[in-house]
């Protein structure tokens, strides 16, 4: 066995005789060849060319067909498809990833948001989702397309740019033939490959080549980039805007300095009369639709729950009313009620009938008949009542107090016979909330510390509402002037005056039934004898103090007194005295309530469900992820491609061709056709030289024609002419025609006919 610095040289079939005679055509020559019959063919070529076998297999000797002027041969060409191709699904990959990320935070057309600013909401010409839409498919398809050819196309990169680091190494011995074997077989997406690498198989340099190792790097790289990636990457659906459309327009507070009342419906006693009849009607089992809380949920509650409400609050819009997309903002008042049973000496000296405190109701049975001896009594007392409003025109959050002193006497009636006095306290605080849409998961927002107006952001279609809409229409309703004279600049009461003057003040319950009693007495007694026990009049607070099944109301008896009637209202007024608290907060949110009913509106209120988008979500620990996957064999790909493609090559892939050349150059002697299941055993593998280089000798006239080879020799060269098969055969050019003339010439050769 020769030692691997000799050359073996790969040749074509065959040849003929490569010197011509003076007036020879080649395209004539060949047109005969083609004629003759394949005995006569093969008899040439074996009086030409010398058997194989007869040839020293390590011979640096050259053929004799080398000769300048005969022959197929052809340049090397670079191929720049697999950069062409490689550049696509580069563009390819990286578009749907791109694509992907982008509409994972926002759309690519329209906005820089999924929730679009409010300007779009006045615009007809409001884009359309349907572009991301179709973006997004066509980068899922891309996607899927490039994740199935990711690891083919990669070997196949790694093919191609196998041969030129086969043929530009710079040493014959730098690779033996079982490395560049194992480059043909693609063991870098081979598992078994790792069996020879960590030495199990003979040793690891073997078979291992720098070329391999980038290789194997690149393939595991894009092996785990895509599942990964579908590990981060999943769809959601999600809801932007579309088109709001108003839903209702509430109260702005900031309004509520400047309204000006120019009809019986704009003083203060309409309050007193709505929340008069809202007291009478109310219990503790009523729905009540504007009762919210701070927690998610739209189920309405009733008065016998608001104890246990998670911060219950009035807003004037239904429960639980979702803005969808739109962020909404409207007002809120909280009032709570506490009360304390006090003693005659925490009784205030200045409630009393010189009182100046301006809200002081003393009702007695002195100037009543009664039919036992019974007597009542009944003080309902304001120190901190003034003329001035406690509310203030301001979308900031307000605080204010009112506290109300009662004196409930009753005397030989029943068992609870005595005096008992109470200081009912009520608090209130009031703003603005954001209403629950799904930005906020459909949950009511805490009470603002600012304007809304510099929390709305691009997503809340103006609030502002430039026409006056009336909330409530009352101007048939009758109003004291006793009361109108008492509040006449007070134009805005709070919760707890209006339910004080609703209970004790004028033309309340406890002023009129007298009157009342006697006119019924009067009209029905003769008319109507068994009109006893008919229900006339439904007290205010009586239901919500007795309970969830009290449905009470004043009843008509005409062998009664009217004193009867008011000693049965203190009593049940005494014995749910353990629910005035509850009692107290509720009727304060019914007075919140009338008194927003005689408001104007100055917000609107916009709804808007949005449409269905849907869209790719990835977290940013993701993006980082697989984007750095990415790049780990997309730009070793992309580099890898440039490599394939700036050198000239002397096959496409090294591929079963290549190595079936190589092969057929050997010869049997070296490599038998035996069976060979152990090929680590088969030792002539790492003595063979696998690096292919131009193994001719200078030619001795005309044009060098190279001769591919396994073992020492010259660099491939991209202006040499090399020994092709005939499908490769390159005609001479003009300049290599000349070349060829003056060296016949200058041989003694005459010049070839024109």
């Amino acid at each position: 066995m020769e030692t691997s610095s000799s050359s073996i040289p790969l040749r074509p079939l065959s040849r003929g005789s490569l010197q011509h005679p003076p007036g020879y055509d080649e395209h004539d020559h060949r047109q005969q060849e083609q004629q003759q019959p394949s005995a006569t063919g093969e008899q040439h070529a074996e009086s030409t060319v010398p058997p194989m076998e007869t040839l020293p297999p390590y011979s640096h000797a050259p053929p004799p067909e080398l000769v300048s002027g005969r022959g197929y041969t052809t340049t090397l060409r670079r191929s720049r498809w697999v950069l062409l191709l490689t550049l696509l699904y580069l563009i390819l990959a990286v578009y749907s990833w791109v694509i992907t990320v982008i509409l994972s935070y926002r759309p690519l057309y329209g906005f820089k948001s999924w929730q679009w600013p409010a300007s779009v909401y006045w615009d007809d010409d409001t884009p359309s989702m349907a572009g991301n839409d179709r973006v997004y498919r066509s980068a899922r398809v891309i996607q899927s397309i490039v994740s199935v050819v990711t690891l083919p196309w990669i070997s196949a990169v790694c093919a191609s740019a196998a041969v030129i680091f086969v043929q530009k190494q710079k040493s014959a011995d730098a690779l033996t033939l079982r490395q560049v074997m194992t480059l043909a077989d693609r063991r870098w997406m081979d598992p078994t490959v790792w069996y020879h690498l960590t030495g199990s198989g003979g040793g690891s340099k073997r078979y291992t080549s720098s070329f391999l190792l980038g290789a194997m790097c690149i393939y595991l790289a894009a092996l785990v980039t895509y599942p990964i990636q579908s590990i981060f990457l999943t769809s959601q659906t999600i809801t932007v805007p579309k088109s709001p459309f108003q839903v209702a327009n509430t109260v702005d507070f900031t309004q509520i300095d400047s309204v000006q009342y120019s009809d019986a419906s704009g003083y203060p006693g309409v309050i007193m009369l709505i929340a008069r009849n809202s007291l009478s009607s109310a219990t503790t089992a009523t729905p009540q639709y504007h009762l919210w809380q701070s927690e998610k949920g739209g189920i309405v509650p009733t008065f016998l729950d608001i104890s246990s409400l998670t911060d219950p609050f009035y807003c004037p819009l239904p429960v639980g009313l979702n803005t969808g997309q739109a962020r909404q903002f409207a007002p809120r008042i909280n009032s709570t009620a506490t009360s304390t049973s006090i003693t005659e000496d925490d009784w205030p000296s200045d409630c009393n009938s010189s009182s100046k405190s301006g809200f002081y109701f003393h009702y007695s049975s002195a100037n009543l008949d009664t039919e036992y001896d019974s007597s009542f009594d009944v003080v309902a007392c304001m120190l901190d009542y003034t003329t001035t409003s406690p509310w203030t025109a301001t979308r900031k959050p307000q605080n204010f107090s009112e506290t109300l002193y009662l004196n409930l006497t009753q005397q030989g009636y029943s068992a609870m016979s005595n005096v008992h006095l109470y200081k009912i306290t009520v608090k209130t605080t009031a703003g603005y909330f954001e209403l629950p849409n799904y930005m906020n998961d459909l949950t009511p927002g805490p009470l603002l510390d600012e304007d809304f107006a510099s929390l709305c952001g691009t997503d809340c279609p103006d609030q502002n509402e430039w026409l006056y809409v009336k909330r409530a229409d009352t101007t048939n309703d009758v109003v004291s002037s006793d009361w109108n004279a008492l509040v006449e600049t007070q134009i805005n009461p709070g919760p707890l005056l209006t339910t004080a003057a609703a209970i004790f003040g004028p033309s309340s319950f406890i002023e009129t039934w007298p009157s009342t009693f006697a006119e019924i007495n009067a009209s029905l007694a003769q008319s109507v004898p068994n009109s006893n026990n008919i229900c006339l009049e439904l007290p205010p607070l009586q239901n919500l103090l007795l309970g969830e099944d009290s449905y009470s109301c004043q009843s008509f008896d005409s062998k009664g007194t009217p004193s009867d009637g008011l000693m049965e209202w203190i009593y049940d007024f005494l014995y749910g005295s353990d629910n005035m608290a509850n009692a107290f907060t509720a009727a304060a949110l019914l007075a919140n309530q009338a008194w927003f009913q005689t408001l104007d509106g100055q917000l609107y209120v916009y709804k808007d469900f949005g449409t269905d988008v849907e869209v790719p979500s990835i977290s940013l620990a993701g993006i980082v992820v697989v984007s750095a996957l990415m790049g780990l064999y997309m730009i070793p790909l992309l580099l890898l491609a440039i490599y394939s493609s700036l050198s000239p090559r002397w096959t496409s892939q090294l591929d079963s061709f290549a190595m079936l050349r190589m092969g057929a150059a050997i010869g049997e002697k070296s490599l038998p056709f035996l069976v060979g299941r152990n090929m680590d055993a088969i030792t002539v593998l790492d003595e063979l030289p696998g690096v292919v280089q131009n193994v001719a000798s200078p030619a001795s006239e005309g044009i060098e024609v190279g001769h591919l080879g396994l073992g020492p020799g010259k660099r491939l060269m991209s202006k040499v002419r090399y020994e092709a098969f005939e499908g490769d055969d390159e005609d001479w050019n003009q300049s290599e025609r000349n070349i060829i003339f003056l060296a016949r010439n200058n041989g003694g050769h005459h010049q070839p006919a024109s």
